[in-house]
């Protein structure tokens, strides 16, 4: 709820989205980066992130959570067709 109020609602999935990932962002280039607290803070974050790091949150969630084969698209296609 606080990412929504600090968004807003009217914030787009995109937006909200690449907010999930940057609120996520614990250091950079081993750099200390403390949670953002205002719309300002959310948007340098995102700024200095860029769209390479927002992908590179997500792949690295792919990782954790999904299992090594979640990325791999020839590993789904096989486990699709075997399963």
């Amino acid at each position: 709820m606080a990412l929504r109020d600090l968004l807003g609602e009217a914030a787009s999935a995109e937006t909200r989205m690449n907010a999930l990932a940057a609120i996520s962002i614990v250091s950079i280039d081993g750099a200390v980066v403390p949670p953002p607290n205002s719309r300002l803070e959310l948007d340098a974050l995102l700024d200095r992130l860029e769209a390479e790091g927002v992908f590179d949150v997500f792949t690295r969630y792919m990782a954790e959570f999904a299992g090594p084969a979640a990325g791999d698209a020839q590993a789904r296609e096989t486990a699709l067709k075997n399963g």
